[in-house]
Parts: C-alpha cells; structure tokens; sequence
C-alpha cells in the first residue's frame, strides 16, 4: 500500500509541476486547455535578435466577442536542477511587435489566449532563439559614406548585413563614426569593460571579446557577442588626449590582451595582464619632449616597435612602460637611430604575433630616387634581418596600397585596378622583380590587400578589395602554390557593397 501511495504521489507531481509556468515568484495553477473551441495558428519557431523588433501575427479562430478576451506572449527556459521554470512577459497585445530584451539563447515562447469571464485560456507554444547579435564570424569590410564610418559584415554562409553600426550595432543604433575609415581590430579575449549599474555601483566585466573600429576623427569599442556600444572615443583613455585623431592600432596575442594605440602620431598601450578596464594609457614619453609617430606599429605580447618622424629613429615600448626604449646603435650594422630616411611603408606580415615581423620601406632624405627595403625581425638589440637598395625604377615604394603576405619573401602592391607583386630578390633588376599579378575590370581602384587563410579550405590565399562607381567588391584569389606571389586567376568568392571600402578583417 506503501508504494501505491507514492506511485499517486509522483503522478500527482508530475501533474502539478506541468501547470507551473507564471511569473517569477507567482504561480498560477489554472487549466491550460479549458478554453473550448478556440484554436491559435500561424505561429511557428522562430529566430529573433536580441534589441531587435519581433512581430507575429497569429491565427485565432473561435472568438466569440473580442472585448473578453485577453492577450498574454511570455517566453521561459527550460527549467535547470528541477526547478520551477521563470517566465519573462513579453506582451500583453494580440499581434506582437516588441523589442526582445531578452539575453542570448533558446526559450519557449508561448501566446495565451484567456476568457475574461470564465477565467480560463488556450495557448500555443513554439521555441524561440535569440540571437545577441548575427555579427560574428565573416568578412567585415571598414567603409565611409558621407563623412561617415560604418561596416558591412558578410558571414561564412554568405548572409549580408549593410551599415551594421548604424543599423543592428546595441539597443539604440546608429553608432558610426565621424569621418573616414581608417582600421577595423578584432580581439577575442582579454578585454576588460567596466559599466555603472542602476544602483548606482560598478562592475567588470572580464575577458570579453571586443571589436575596434577607427576613422580620422572617431574611435570606438564594442562588445563583439553582442555589438553593443562598449566605449566612445572620450572614454577609451585615462586622460583624454588633446585631439582625437587615431591612426593605428595593433596588438599581439590574443590571450595577453596587449593592445597598442597610436593618436595624433603618439603612442597609448594596455597593459592586458592588469586589471586595465580596457582604457589605454596616456601618451608615452620620449626622452625628447616632441615625437611624431610613422602611423603604423609592430605590435607583439608585451612590447611593440615604432618609427619617429622626428628623430628618424625605431623605438620599442612595452605596454606596461610609460616611456620609450631607445634601440642600441650599432656602427657596423645599419643604425635604427637618426637614419637618413623618411618612412613609407611599415608593414606587420602576421598579426597576433609573439614576436612580430614585417617590412619597412624608406626613401632616402638625401637622394629622392634611392629607395630602401628593410625585412623587420625585432629584438632586443636589433630590428633589421635584411636592409638593401631597391633598384631604380621599381614601382613598389611609391605605391599607396601594399601588403606583406603571411609566406614569402614578396610584397603585394597595386596601382589602380592592377595587383603587383614585389620579389625581394637580391641581385635583380627591377624588371625581374616585379611581376603583374591579376587585373580587375576596368574603373575598380585596389583600396587595401591581406593575406588571409581561406575559411572554406584553409588554404593560403590573398584578398583584394577594390572601389568602383556603385560600391565596393572583395575578391579571394587562391594562392598556386605556398610563397609564391601567383594566382589562380579566377576568384573563389567575390562580396560586394555600397561606399567606399578601406580595409577589412577576416574572423573565424
């Protein structure tokens, strides 16, 4: 008889437990299906992004008169650890077109349709999923329209999503930037973002993944899983700089959270193993009291290197450091200080790098025809592998737009519609160095060239991204073989877009 008894008593649970789905803290036990002869259609699962309109219409049948009825949308997760499910209400309208509020992930979306006077409703349930944003992992192509910075994001599966900063960036959109592009960094970890809370406290929020976007007069932050506004411009620093003019910025590995900024030509870091709140330093000090940053930077884990304007001289910093390292002068090899050059190109070959490399590319300060080609491996002694003359008449130095791929000793550049490679071979004349790579239709201008790992293949590949009259397109070219500057000739992908396209990221 004992177990009979329980037998009842679990039955008798299960029942009671199945009629729990309310508010939080108010259970209602009524009967889910006693309104007879009343049916709800039209409403299937569906997928809704997170600060983002959703609207449903529903399908009732069997309404009698409108005025008794009344209309309730709550959503709910599955309950964990055999808890009593918690609802959120969404809507008390019979068409539903609402904000969701609600954070990422998968719920039971569920309209009620209840009888005012009998007190008893019908209801249909569907899983909804909200999404935190579905700018995630694709092609993100940093543009300008009218004085005006935004981006267009294009998944791996070919989704398009246009002007994403004024159109789907956190709850109030439209957060582009004032003037031109300039750089778009991703970074996956190590970010940290302190925010104020209704009471009036704070909170960090740790190791978040961010996404960086600069203009010429603009910078800001924002968190990657949701592309919620994380900081302005006026809130990424300890003290605020005298102008706001970004120009580069770099970082090394992921996971240190180091992260290099260079503003109106001086030099602001994170140091990413401290608790930074994800606001850069104030500007670096020279032992000099002026300095005039080359706007690029050799970013690595914990030290990054420069090239000053002023001095002619590299530098290296650590992020952890308030001033400069100067480099040691060595008179049997070339000297990074006082160097009779001017910079034109100083270009990172890998990013997220431990130690990075790249090339630099100079032109004397004393004879306008001489042009230099610098391979850049820096250490704490010394920053040349390589420093030689580039031969008279090569195109290369001169060229607005160049690229140092991830394999070989080449350098991509281009001149309006027309991709060049560079072969950093001693010994040849500038005819056997450089080489025609790919021409693009008539009236596309090459912006910007990177060398990418294809996401569909994982094979090596340059990416070539060009303007033209209505917009912009991104071409991916496949490599012939590994650190070889040639082509397939024929594209595996091409994206297009609206505006003029200056750079863009691959993340995956």
């Amino acid at each position: 008889m004992k177990y009979i008894y329980i037998i009842m008593g679990l039955v008798w649970f299960a029942i009671f437990y199945a009629s729990c789905i309310d508010d939080k803290g108010n259970y209602n036990y009524e009967n889910r299906t006693g309104l007879d002869g009343v049916e709800i259609s039209g409403l299937n699962d569906t997928t809704a992004f997170r600060h983002k309109v959703l609207e449903l219409t529903p399908k009732i049948k069997g309404l009698e008169d409108e005025s008794r009825y009344s209309y309730f949308w709550y959503a709910y997760r599955d309950p964990i650890g055999g808890g009593l499910p918690q609802r959120d209400t969404i809507a008390t309208t019979k068409n539903l077109s609402t904000e969701i509020k609600l954070a990422g992930g998968v719920y039971y979306l569920c309209f009620q349709v209840k009888d005012l006077e009998r007190d008893v409703y019908v209801y249909e349930k569907n899983k909804l999923t909200v999404l935190e944003t579905p700018i995630t992992d694709g092609w993100y192509v940093l543009k300008d329209m009218d004085d005006q910075t935004d981006f267009d994001y294009i998944s791996l599966e070919g989704e398009e999503y246009r002007d994403v900063l004024k159109n789907i960036s956190g709850p109030d959109g439209n957060n582009q930037l004032k003037g031109k592009a300039v750089e778009i960094y991703y970074q996956s970890q190590m970010y940290y973002h302190q925010v104020k809370l209704d009471d009036g406290t704070t909170e960090l929020m740790a190791n978040q993944m961010a996404l960086h976007a600069l203009s010429t007069e603009d910078m800001k932050t924002f968190n990657a899983k949701n592309m919620d506004l994380f900081k302005n411009f006026e809130d990424e620093f300890y003290g605020l700089p005298e102008k706001c003019a970004p120009q580069a910025l770099n970082g090394g590995r992921p996971y240190y959270g180091d992260l290099y900024l260079i503003n109106g030509g001086k030099l602001h870091s994170i140091y990413g193993m401290t608790r930074n709140f994800g606001k850069f330093s104030g500007a670096k000090v020279a032992k000099m009291s002026q300095y005039e940053l080359f706007p690029s930077i050799l970013g690595g884990s914990n030290d990054c290197w420069v090239f000053d304007n002023l001095s002619h001289s590299f530098w290296k910093c650590a992020s952890s450091a308030i001033n400069f390292t100067y480099l040691p002068d060595d008179e049997e090899r070339v000297s990074p200080l006082n160097m009779n050059v001017r910079m034109i190109d100083l270009m990172q070959i890998q990013d997220y790098a431990s130690k990075p490399t790249g090339y630099a590319v100079m032109q004397s300060l004393t004879d306008s025809e001489e042009y230099y080609l610098a391979f850049c491996t820096p250490g704490d002694s010394y920053i040349f592998s390589s420093f030689d003359t580039i031969p008279v008449g090569a195109r290369m130095p001169e060229a607005k737009v160049k690229a140092a791929p991830s394999i070989g000793t080449y350098i991509y550049y281009a001149y309006d519609n027309k991709l060049y490679a560079h072969k950093n071979l001693k010994g040849l004349g500038w005819e056997q160095r450089e080489v025609l790579i790919k021409e693009l239709p008539v009236g596309e201008n090459i912006s910007f060239i990177k060398s990418v790992d294809n996401p569909e293949s994982d094979k090596v590949s340059v990416a070539v991204l060009a303007n033209y009259a209505g917009g912009w397109r991104l071409y991916l070219f496949e490599l012939v073989g590994t650190g070889n500057p040639e082509i397939n000739p024929d594209p595996v992908k091409i994206l297009e877009g609206v505006g003029n396209a200056r750079c863009f990221m691959l993340r995956y």
